[in-house]
Parts: structure tokens; sequence; C-alpha cells
């Protein structure tokens, strides 16, 4: 009896694995935007989640709009069994006076493999919003935000300014525009990004040069861009958002030209280091530029002239921006058979600045200590912070939340003010963690409140850490990073004993289901017979099912 139930149960799923639904076909339709008067084409998706191959016949595709057009591009056929198929739509935008929004619709009809038809209705009509940008509207998204600058007389600065392009589509920078307030200072452009990627920023160097000045004097700069978008929509002076900043000239008491930048203006901070026999450290070292210019390293060697360990350089920052500090990173290896001593290691620094005067940095000032030190037993190595990290920095205000709960990915809003007279950088990193963007540059004078940045966490918890650089101080914040819920384990043992039906009524089923199926065979309805088998295993799956207790489930926050 129960072989001969075995065999209608097969026959049973042999059905309904290949009983195809029009349900199961699904237009996927995402909103989609298009600039005015343009045509534009968007890809969408059709799945089939049958086991049948589905041929298309007909796909309508329309709107309710006089602003737009919706047509039917180009699509697959046939969509293969547990499979999707490509939807490409025409959509024509005609010229509107503000951003219009209104519904596109997809029909789709036509024939399983098992040669059952869907039409329109049965499949049923999708709905998706276009919306219809006017683009006299996004030139107030490009933005010039500027800060204020103090040089000395007789001098040479260069200034880095962005360019925030808040809208959807790429920028192009046709033309700069400046106006200053005074012949006390010339102010041109020496470098800008030629275009800027959809919600992003590009970066404007203005050259400043100061003439003498009797006293302090304070001169104002505007600086204003126009240009065009992708699409060929321009954008004139006025209609972008310019932006102004004061240059405050300093009389000097000693009226010498201070110029461009010089190797003086260069300090690397280095400190000694302790590595144990047959280990290898990290550090990183502190290359300050206190010039007006940016600097750029073209070359770093760290090594040393011992048998008994071996120095190497471990990545550097390569460009330094006027008034701001980089990164040289060292590793020193002690071989296993190095003598307990101390020895010396030495760091090679070759680069230019941005007026093209080039520098190096070498010989016994720029060496440093590493001690070698026998090996601790079940000493856990801890790669050493960077440098100078304080609690705070004075004038740079920064908080993050201290835990953040996520599940896959999610945004975290910092407050940012700094408040000095020099750029600070926020780098942001965490083990398992990806962030975007993985560094900030804060100009002097920049403010904003709830920046967000974007995290994605491939295993929690883990921690999102801040290590934050100014002109002379460096500091810390970190922000938890955790998951959302958890699922509360099933009990294994309980679910075994409560599934298990009575001995009895399970073999009173199994000859009721066959005998029956089976009878039916017998007088040769074999169509009939199959049908009845399906039906009795279904209430028998129903009875069985109802005699199994249910599992609750929790969940916990973590």
């Amino acid at each position: 009896m129960k072989f001969h139930l075995a065999i209608g149960f097969l026959l049973l799923f042999s059905m309904l694995s290949y009983a195809a639904s029009c349900n199961d076909i699904d237009i996927r339709l995402d909103d989609v935007s298009i600039e005015e008067s343009t045509t534009d084409y968007f890809d969408f998706t059709i799945e089939n989640e049958s086991d049948e191959d589905f041929d298309i016949t007909e796909i309508d595709a329309g709107d309710s709009s006089s602003k737009f057009t919706v047509t039917v591009s180009d699509y697959d056929n046939t969509i293969r069994d547990n499979d999707e198929g490509d939807l490409e739509i025409k959509i024509r935008a005609f010229s509107v006076s503000s951003n219009h929004g209104s519904e596109g619709f997809v029909k789709v009809r036509g024939r399983f493999d098992d040669d059952k038809y869907c039409s329109f209705s049965a499949i049923g009509t999708e709905y998706f919003d276009v919306t219809v940008e006017n683009e006299s509207n996004q030139c107030s998204d490009i933005e010039v935000v500027a800060s204020n600058v103090t040089m000395d007389e007789e001098d040479v600065v260069f200034e880095d300014i962005r360019i925030e392009n808040n809208s959807n589509k790429r920028f192009y920078v046709d033309d700069i525009g400046i106006v200053e307030s005074s012949s006390l200072l010339d102010v041109d452009v020496d470098d800008h990004d030629s275009s800027i990627p959809a919600d992003d920023e590009g970066e404007l160097t203005l050259r400043l040069e100061s003439e003498e000045v009797s006293s302090d004097r304070t001169v104002s700069v505007k600086v204003k861009v126009k240009g065009h978008f992708q699409s060929g929509s321009s954008c004139s002076f006025s209609a972008t958002e310019e932006d102004s900043f004061t240059v405050r000239i300093e009389d000097g008491t000693s009226g010498e030209f201070v110029g461009g930048g010089e190797c003086r203006d260069l300090d690397i901070g280095i400190s000694n280091l302790e590595v144990e026999r047959g280990d290898t450290v990290t550090k990183n070292f502190v290359l300050e530029n206190n010039s007006h210019e940016r600097f750029y390293v073209d070359f770093v060697d760290v090594y040393d002239r011992s048998s008994e360990i071996r120095s190497e350089s471990n990545g550097y920052d390569k460009k330094i921006l006027a008034k701001a500090v980089g990164t040289i990173g060292v590793k020193v290896r002690a071989y296993e058979d190095a003598e307990i001593d101390d020895y010396k290691a030495y760091i090679a620094v070759r680069g230019h600045f941005q007026g093209g005067d080039s520098c190096r940095l070498s010989g016994n000032e720029e060496d440093f200590k590493v001690e070698v030190v026998e090996e601790e037993e079940e000493t856990e190595f801890v790669v050493p912070a960077l440098p100078r990290y304080s609690d705070y920095c004075r004038g740079l205000i920064f908080s993050a939340p201290a835990t953040k709960t996520i599940q896959q990915g999610s945004t975290i809003s910092l407050n940012i003010e700094n408040n000095t007279a020099y750029r600070a950088t926020i780098r942001f990193k965490g083990e398992g963690l990806e962030v975007e963007p993985s560094l900030l540059s804060i100009p002097a004078g920049f403010k904003k409140d709830n920046y967000t940045i974007s995290v994605f966490a491939n295993n929690t918890p883990t921690t999102l850490n801040y290590e934050i650089e100014t002109y002379n101080c460096m500091t810390k914040k970190s922000t938890r990073i955790v998951s959302t819920t958890v699922q509360a384990p099933v009990d294994d043992e309980e679910e075994e004993e409560s599934v298990e039906p009575e001995e009895e009524e399970q073999e009173d089923v199994l000859q009721a289901i066959a005998g029956t199926a089976f009878a039916v065979l017998g007088a040769n309805s074999v169509n009939a017979g199959l049908l009845l088998v399906a039906a009795v295993a279904l209430i028998y799956a129903f009875y069985v099912a109802s005699k199994q207790p249910k599992t609750k489930k929790q969940t916990f926050l973590k």
C-alpha cells in the first residue's frame, strides 16, 4: 500500500511541477526620470517563475500624459522556465515649464509551452512613474564653495575651491569667472576639473598673488562658474550659485618675500620604534607641509645600513596640500638571529612643489632609532597608532553616533565644523566595512550638520574608526556597528516528538488512498484516477499537517 501511495505522490508532484499559471509571469518596472526634449531608453525585466517556457506574442506600452510618450523598443521573444527576459522601453519627453510627473504602463500576453494561453488581463497591467525634468531648474544645483584666506604681502599661494554638482547629471565646466575688489590682489585660475559627475564635487585651484601693503588689508573675491549638462542644456554665470571669500593680506615687518614653497617648509615627524626579534612592525610618520603650495611626493625610500634588520617603505601620501599633513608608512623587520641592540634607519623623501621647485629630504637629520628586543611569549602585538593623537583638536568639531544598528548597508550622519585656518582630513576605516567615501577633505571654515556617509558591513559587530587630521593635530573617534535582528533557534527535540502521527491512523489513510485510486485505474480511467490520487493525496497532506504542532519564532534585538 505504501508503495502504491508513493507512486501516487510522484504522479501528483510531476503534474504540479509542470502546471504553469499566468500568475507566474511578472513584469518588473522601476520609476524613471528623463530630461525634457530628449529621447531615452530604459531596461526592465519580465520574469517567468513557472517550469514552462513562455513565448511572448505581444507587449503593449503606453502612457497617460501629453508631456511624454512610452513605446516598446525591444524584448526577448521567449523567456525560459524560471528565468527572466529583457524589455527595452523607449520614452520621448517634450518641453516642460517645470518638472512634470505621470505614469506609464506595460502589458504582456503570450503562451506557455504546455499550450496554456495568457491574455493581457490574465497577466495584468504594471505601472511606473515617469518624471520629465525641466533643466533650467537644475542650474542652481551647481554651486561654488570657497573659504577665507590669510596670506602675507608680496606672497603667492594656491587655494583649492569646491564646485558642487548636486544634480543627477554630469556637468561640464566651460568657464570660471573671478572678480577681485582691489588691485592689491591678483587671482588667476591655476587648474580645475573639466567635468563633475552627478551628485559629486570637483576641484578648482586658484593662484593668489598679493602686492606690498603698508598695513593689513582685506580683499573680497567672487568666484562663479558656467557650463553645460551632458544633455547639452547650458547654465550661465548668473544661473549657477556663486560664492565669495575674503583674502586678508598681512603687512610683513621684515619685508622678506616668502614666495613659493621651500625645503625648509617641510618637516618629517620621526619617532623611534621597537621590534621583537623575528617580527615585523609598521608605523606611520607625519610629513608636514608648512608652505603655501601643494607638495607632490615623487619618491620615498626607507633603508638601513645593518644586516640585523630590514627597513622599507610601506606606502605614502602622494599629494600634501598647503598648510596640511600627509603620512609616510615604514615597515621594519628584525631577523630571527638579530642581536638585541639599537639600530638606525633612514628616510629619504624626494618631491616638488606646485610652483615647480624640487626638494629632497634625507641624511642624518631624517633617521630614527630601531630597538630590537627579545620576543615576548603570549603577547599579542598591536600595531602602533598614528603619532601624536590627541583627545580633541582645537577648532575642529566632529561628532558621530556611538552605536549604529544596520542590516547590511546604511548611512551614518556626521556633524563637521572646521573652525581652524587649515584643511582637515577624515579617513574612514573598519574591519569588514566598506565606506563611501573612504576619505573626506574638509576646507577651513567648512560647517555641515547631518553629512551622510554610506556604510556596508560584511560582518557584524565591528567598529568604524574616524581618523581625523588637521594641522599639528590628530584625533580619533569611532562608531560601533551592530546588526539588526537574529532568529531564535528551533528546538529540534521538541520538533521531532511532535511531527509523528499515530501508526494506526497512517495505515488507515494509506489504505483508503491506495484502494480508491487503483480501483479507478483498474476501470481503465487513467486520467480520472490520476486526478483522484492528487485530490486524495492533498487531503491526506492537510490531515498530516493538522497533527503537527506549530513552532514559534522569536526575534531578538542584538
